[in-house]
């Protein structure tokens, strides 16, 4: 939270539970990315608070952080009672908003500092006496659990001690969700309210894979652990007996006589009181003392947060300058790494690290617990590590890693400086920056730098005494172009509802903010709007161009009437028209109000006025540069996309400045003499160019071409001719001598229980991935299926918005690995195996020939019993065999050694052999242009070509499409790339510009392509070594 609204945060979109694979697939388009709007955040969370005047939403919010201390964050544990899975935020917000209510004009909190220790008391006073309800209710909740597991705690007592315990400790973590193999698991945050009927049948399918006796055993065994899990929280007779047993267990704390005034609780109650002083003054003021850490893996009970008005007036923090300071960036690392990054300091601070005569070794243990009482995910357990004593950290550094065994770059690397430098980008520069890794792969030199680095100091802050103020600066503009707000449509109410809001594939059962929007304003014509732009996609404001208006009777068009003059014209629906607009209408108002599955949707109401008026609307797609005039130009998409009126923006103060279309642009601003264009037309397309001189009267550009770019097309020919031979099958299962079935099963993921080992070779994976140069999937002619062209580049607009044509469905889309089915859809598939497949089977079966003898036994399946697998009774021995054999395939690098991994069925792909063929010819292409330039500086072979047949991307243009453009009218091949094309890159960013590569594979799945480049460049990633 910040009080500085026109902030965002990028971040990867994250993929959840059934949408991911068990094997290693490989990324077949580019990282996906959302942009968080803190604006947004704020709007929200104030309208949730019902701040309005007089109150103050800038202290609110500082207050809102506070708060959220109480929940944990990189310096405090969470109170136990306090988890966001049970709806703590509301529960917060609420007393808060309480207490902001009774107490009006009074806050937490002022300009970072607290002031109210009161109002804080009073606010833990009302948390803390909801403290036993929610351990109640915790209670409640793990006894309808049990009791929905089929009853077993009805079972008959049965000795547990002969269980194997780390088999219990597998199903119980299966039965919490814990296990690496329950991959369609929803994160606890967006849980569904079927997500305990999922979890009973769940552990009553594990109980019932388990027989007899056995069964009865682990069943008692894991109520007994669950049990355990929860006693501490939830089962004791009193309340203060359930507060005393946490107290007891997690800080060692002796009850005694139990009277509040155990010294013991008062001082975890001074050390957390102080946490949540120093916390607040870290983050608004910057760290009070150096040295303060918190000394407890765990928070106090709130209730127990008594007298906190005399606990904070004896909180006093180091901060005298010559005992407390920021450590020594060496000393930070020793203080966070464990000793399995030991390798990330220098050599002298690894012995204190690894070496069991270090006086710091305790630092770094090889073991530890890690605590998961009442935890369902692994990333929720508390890690019991040691605290750093910096004391002895800093004593045993002096002695063992002195800067006489630095090296000059650590020592110069191992200092405190504060120098803040500014990168500003210019154009006029043109200088190479030396790369700071000389001999790196990928680290080149960066040459045509256009940028340069500037010493900055920072401005000294002289009002209010230097000190933070919780407010916003003078003259924020709120809602100002480029960034959301939820303010710029009327709304006419906020309420909190539970509307089953789907953002994540699924209901949510927590509360929704919803916003009611108010009837659409008078002041528009609706029809006046068509061939003009307003803003839609609300609340994040994307331009679009009104191309119609539709009602329930009709369609509003300009079109052209039979005097040639362009009107708008009002076409009338048939009643089939008629249904299909108001069926739209109804189901568009479920689908603001509920959301569509992705983040960012539902939460919007138009349920009292209804959609009676839609927006026909085509998005910006970016701008582009004209051919002729380098004029900018918007360019708008083709898919029209329906907006209802109430939601459109028509208000052009709001319209992003990076957008503006702009007039002719000189050839000698386009084409600057040096600057490397590409020819896209002519005796020379393809080649790049230099340019010597503009003609601004002839709109030409003279040009030194380089013609070593005009090649053979050497990638057809290898993807041709360098091929793996595969074969069906049974071919495969007659020439090892197994059956077809236990092929099957071997190629795949073989699970052997208990224990839950997987011993199978994973180079396919169901018919969705495969592992490149082992298999592939065909249909029963033995052919691949061909691929239809234009499935293979993405086509349509490449911007949509809520709204757009076919958007629902291309949000619902799953992850790119389930929508990759076998080559036709319907057709009878079967696998073929390659001569390294069938080299790496041979191996496993002369290594493992038990094992594949008792799997030509067994009937198909992917998960096996151990006993019978094997032919071993012991549990133990199971266990030792199952890990000897992943072992064994660990050490076949699958994958590893040719950098590949699982990809599509669907996709196409040339061998592995093919591909570094393609890079010894890209190396030498690379080679023989370097010799070219040296050439051409002699006898150079200059031209005259019409701008419009040269193309430089602009780095000033946002969103620019224009090398999109030229891509279309220059390519040589029309239609979808194909193995073995060679391909330049025309984009400003990223890859350099003119770089050469050749495709070596193409998803049809993502609409993407694998281009192998001839030569390295920053941020390039191998393909293959």
């Amino acid at each position: 939270m910040t009080h500085e609204p026109h902030f965002t945060l990028v971040r990867e979109v994250v993929v959840w539970g059934s949408q991911k694979n068990k094997v290693a697939a490989k990324q077949i388009e580019e990282q996906q990315w959302q942009l968080v709007h803190l604006s947004l955040f704020r709007e929200y969370l104030m309208m949730e608070m019902r701040v309005v005047q007089p109150l103050d939403g800038e202290r609110m919010l500082d207050d809102f952080i506070l708060l959220t201390f109480l929940l944990g964050n990189d310096f405090i544990p969470h109170s136990p009672t306090l988890e966001i899975s049970e709806d703590a935020i509301p529960l917060l917000m609420q007393v808060y908003r309480g207490l902001l209510e009774k107490h009006q004009g009074q806050y937490l909190t002022e300009n970072g500092k607290l002031i109210n220790i009161g109002l804080l008391q009073e606010l833990f006073e009302v948390i803390g006496s909801q403290e036993e309800e929610i351990l109640s209710n915790r209670a409640i909740e793990e006894s309808k659990k049990r009791h929905h597991r089929g009853g077993r705690h009805e079972r008959p007592v049965v000795k547990t001690h002969d269980v194997d315990e780390k088999l219990v400790q597998n199903a119980i973590s299966a039965l919490n969700g814990d296990s690496d193999d329950d991959e369609d698991r929803v994160p606890p945050l967006i849980e569904d309210e079927d997500e305990d009927e999922d979890e009973e049948e769940q552990e009553k399918a594990l109980l019932k894979a388990l027989d007899g006796e056995f069964e009865t055993k682990l069943a008692l065994e894991v109520e007994e652990e669950e049990h355990k899990l929860f006693a501490a929280l939830s089962g004791s007779e009193s309340f203060q007996d359930t507060k005393w047993a946490y107290y007891e267990r997690k800080f060692n704390l002796v009850r005694g006589d139990g009277n509040a005034n155990n010294k013991g609780l008062d001082e975890i109650k001074k050390h957390y009181v102080e946490a949540l002083m120093w916390c607040l003054a870290y983050y608004f003021q910057g760290p009070p003392s150096w040295s303060w850490f918190y000394p407890y893996h765990y928070a106090p009970m709130v209730s127990d947060l008594t007298n906190i008005s005399e606990i904070a007036a004896s909180i006093k923090f180091n901060n005298d300058p010559e005992t407390d300071g920021p450590l020594l960036p060496f000393e930070q690392l020793m203080s966070n790494l464990p000793a399995s990054s030991s390798h990330l300091v220098p050599e002298p601070y690894r012995f204190l690290m690894v070496s069991p005569l270090s006086p710091i070794k305790h630092f770094y243990p090889e073991n530890f617990e890690i605590d998961m009482e009442g935890k369902r995910n692994a990333w929720e357990g508390v890690n019991i590590l040691p605290f750093i004593d910096v004391a002895l950290l800093k004593q045993a550094i002096a002695q063992y890693c002195p800067d006489s065994r630095l090296t000059p770059s650590e020592r110069k690397r191992n200092t405190l400086k504060l120098l803040p430098l500014r990168i500003v980008q210019d154009l006029n520069a043109v200088e190479t920056l030396p790369s700071s890794l000389p001999g790196v792969p990928g680290f080149p030199d960066v040459h045509v730098c256009n940028t340069r680095v500037e010493d900055y100091s920072l401005p000294p802050i002289s009002v209010h005494g230097g000190q933070f103020q919780s407010r916003l600066m003078d003259g924020v503009q709120l809602p100002l172009a480029g960034f959301p707000s939820l303010y710029t449509v009327p709304l006419e109410a906020v309420r909190i509802e539970h509307v089953r809001l789907n953002c994540f594939g699924m209901g949510s059962r927590k509360a929704t903010l919803i916003l009611q929007i108010a009837a659409a304003q008078a002041t528009e014509n609706p029809q006046e709007l068509i061939s003009k732009t307003v803003l839609v996609n609300w609340p994040n404001l994307h331009e679009a161009k009104v191309v119609g208006v539709s009602t329930l009777s009709g369609e509003y068009r300009r079109q052209k009437t039979s005097k040639g003059r362009k009107e708008v014209v009002f076409t009338p629906y048939e009643n089939d028209e008629k249904t299909s607009w108001a069926y739209y209408a109804q189901t568009e108002v479920v689908k603001l109000l509920s959301g569509r599955g992705t983040p960012g949707s539902g939460g919007i109401d138009l349920g009292r006025t209804g959609i009676s008026t839609v927006l026909h609307v085509l998005p910006l797609q970016g701008m582009v540069s004209n051919p002729q005039t380098g004029a900018i130009e918007k360019k708008f998409g083709n898919v029209e996309a329906l907006v209802p009126f109430q939601l459109a923006v028509v208000n052009r103060q709001l319209h992003d400045d990076r957008f503006q279309e702009t007039a002719k642009t000189p050839l000698a601003e386009r084409f600057p003499v040096d600057s490397v264009a590409l020819i896209t037309s002519g005796e020379w397309l393809g080649c790049t160019a230099v340019v010597k001189a503009c003609d601004e009267d002839d709109n030409e550009v003279k040009v030194r071409v380089n013609t070593i770019d005009k090649e053979p097309p050497f990638g057809y020919v290898v993807a041709e001719k360098i091929t793996d031979k595969y074969y069906p099958g049974y071919l495969v299962a007659q020439k090892l001598g197994i059956s077809t079935t236990t092929l099957g099963v071997l190629t795949g993921n073989v699970n052997v229980n208990p224990g839950s080992f997987d011993i199978g070779l994973n180079i396919r994976f169901r018919k969705d991935l495969l592992l490149p140069g082992y298999c592939r999937l065909v249909n029963k002619t033995g052919q691949k299926d061909s691929t239809d062209d234009a499935n293979v580049w993405r086509k349509g607009d490449i911007v949509k918005i809520v709204g757009s044509g076919a958007y629902d469905e291309n949000v619902k889309r799953d992850s790119l690995s389930q929508r990759n089915g076998p080559p036709a859809a319907g057709n009878s598939t079967v696998w073929e195996y390659s001569e390294r497949a069938i080299k790496l089977l041979a191996a496993y079966k002369n290594e493992f020939p038990d094992v594949i003898s008792r799997l030509d036994k067994l009937p198909f399946g992917t998960s096996y019993n151990g006993k019978e697998l094997f032919g071993i009774q012991d549990g133990k021995q199971i266990e030792v065999k199952a890990e000897l054999i992943k072992q064994w395939i660990e050490q076949q690098q699958l994958g590893s050694k040719e950098h590949s991994k699982h990809i599509p069925v669907s996709s196409e792909y040339i061998s592995l052999s093919a591909i570094r063929a393609v890079e010894a010819a890209g190396a030498l292409r690379a080679t023989e242009r370097q010799k070219h330039a040296a050439q051409n500086a002699q006898t150079p072979v200059e031209a005259l070509v019409p701008a419009h047949n040269l193309f430089r991307p602009n780095p000033l243009v946002n969103q620019d499409l224009t090398g999109s453009e030229v891509s279309k009218r220059a390519t040589r091949n029309p239609g979808a790339p194909k193995l073995g094309d060679r391909v330049i890159n025309i984009s400003g960013r990223g890859i350099p510009f003119g770089h050469r590569g050749t495709v070596v594979a193409t998803h049809v799945s993502s609409k993407c392509v694998e281009v192998l480049f001839d030569e390295k460049f920053t941020g390039g990633e191998a393909l293959w070594p």
